[in-house]
C-alpha cells in the first residue's frame, strides 16, 4: 500500500513539473513576445517623432513661403497702383499738350518732333550701331579692360560719332527718319560695379550717354561685385538710362525640367513685369526697353514683351539695325576682351569681322 502510494506521489509530483514546465515556457513566450512588441512600438515612436519634426520642418517653410508671397503681392499691388496713378498724370499731361500731327511718307508724326529730327544737315545715315558691353576689368571674354574702353570711346570722339540716347534712336525708327551724321548707341548689361568704377568716369568725360540694362533679384546692392542703388542714382543724373535685363537673369527660351508650359509662360511674365515696375518705382523713372538674357528670345517671348509695355527689345544677335528694322528685333555688337581696334572700327562700320 506505502508503494503504491509512493508511486501515485511520483507520477502526481512529475505531472505537476510537466505541467509547470509547460506553463513557464508559454510564460517565457509571451515575455519575449511582450518584449518584441515593446521593440517594434518604440521604434515606430521613434518614427513617429521623426515625422513630427518633419512636419513641422514643412510646416515652418510653407508658413515663411506663404508671408513672403503675402508680402510680394502686396508690394506687386502697391507698385502697380503706383504705376497706375503716374501712368494717369502723364495721359493728363498729354492731353494738355495738344501735338500737330503731319504725314511722313506712311507715318502720321509729331510736327515739333519731326523738326527736331530733321535738324539741319544733308547726310542720310539710316544704320545705327549699338554696342554692348558687360563690365570692365577684363575677367572673361565678354569683360574688356579699362584701356580698351577708353580707346574705344575716345575713337568714337575724334571720328565725330555723336553718342545718342536709346529714346532718340528709337523715335528715329518709329518715324523712319534719317540721321544727319554719323551716330552709334551704347548699352552695359547686368549692373557690374565696374560699369560705375570705369565705365562711368570715361562716359562723363565725353558727354556721352548710354544705357544700363539691369536685372533686380539678389544683385543690385547685394552682391559684392554689383552696383549699389545710390551708385545708380548718381549715374543717371549724368545721362544715363536704366533699363530692364529680367528678374532673375535666365535665359527666357529654356523651359525648366518641373514646369509645364503653363506655369512656363507664367515665369516669362514674371521675368518681364516685375523688373519694369521694380525699376519704375525704385528710380521714379520710366522703363520702356528690355535686353534679352543671353540674347534668348522667340515670337512668343517678343508678343509678351509688348503686352508687358516695352517700346522696344534688345538681342544680342551681331548686326548694325537700320531704322526701318523692327524696334522690337534690334541687333547689338557685343564688345568682346578679344577684339583689337581694327576689329572694333570695322564692326561699328560694316557689323561684321
Amino acid at each position: 500500500m506505502v508503494k503504491k502510494s509512493n508511486e501515485n506521489l511520483i507520477k502526481e509530483s512529475e505531472k505537476i513539473k510537466n505541467t509547470a514546465n509547460k506553463r513557464s515556457k508559454k510564460i517565457r513566450k509571451l515575455i519575449l513576445g511582450s518584449e518584441e512588441k515593446k521593440n517594434k512600438i518604440n521604434q515606430l515612436l521613434t518614427k513617429v517623432k521623426k515625422n513630427e519634426k518633419k512636419i513641422l520642418e514643412y510646416s515652418d517653410q510653407i508658413k515663411y513661403m506663404q508671408s513672403r508671397n503675402k508680402k510680394l503681392k502686396q508690394e506687386i499691388v502697391y507698385l502697380e497702383t503706383k504705376q497706375g496713378k503716374t501712368e494717369a498724370k502723364r495721359s493728363e499731361n498729354n492731353k494738355k499738350n495738344k501735338k500737330v500731327l503731319v504725314k511722313n511718307g506712311s507715318k502720321i508724326i509729331d510736327k515739333k518732333e519731326m523738326i527736331l529730327l530733321q535738324s539741319s544737315g544733308t547726310n542720310q545715315i539710316s544704320k545705327v550701331p549699338i554696342l554692348c558691353y558687360h563690365s570692365f576689368d577684363n575677367n572673361g571674354k565678354y569683360s574688356v579692360t579699362p584701356y580698351k574702353f577708353k580707346q574705344q570711346m575716345d575713337y568714337l570722339h575724334k571720328n565725330n560719332y555723336k553718342v545718342i540716347s536709346l529714346n532718340e534712336l528709337v523715335r528715329h525708327i518709329e518715324y523712319e527718319i534719317p540721321f544727319n551724321q554719323k551716330v552709334c548707341v551704347i548699352t552695359i548689361d547686368d549692373g557690374y560695379k565696374t560699369a560705375y568704377d570705369v565705365a562711368f568716369p570715361i562716359l562723363k568725360k565725353y558727354n556721352f550717354p548710354a544705357t544700363l540694362f539691369i536685372y533686380t533679384d539678389n544683385f543690385i546692392d547685394i552682391s559684392p561685385g554689383a552696383l549699389t542703388w545710390e551708385q545708380i542714382r548718381e549715374m543717371m543724373k549724368y545721362n544715363i538710362s536704366i533699363q530692364a535685363h529680367s528678374h532673375t537673369h535666365p535665359i527666357l527660351t529654356k523651359r525648366k525640367k518641373s514646369e509645364n508650359y503653363k506655369r512656363y509662360l507664367r515665369r516669362i511674365r514674371w521675368e518681364l513685369e516685375i523688373p519694369k515696375i521694380i525699376l519704375e518705382n525704385k528710380l521714379n523713372t520710366k522703363v520702356d526697353y528690355f535686353a534679352f538674357p543671353g540674347g534668348g528670345y522667340n515670337n512668343k517671348i517678343t508678343e509678351m514683351a509688348r503686352k508687358a509695355g516695352y517700346r522696344a527689345l534688345f538681342n544680342v544677335e551681331l548686326g548694325i539695325p537700320k531704322i526701318t528694322d523692327d524696334k522690337y528685333r534690334l541687333k547689338r555688337i557685343t564688345v568682346s576682351s578679344e577684339y583689337s581696334m581694327r576689329i572694333f572700327k570695322k564692326l561699328i562700320t560694316k557689323g561684321t569681322f
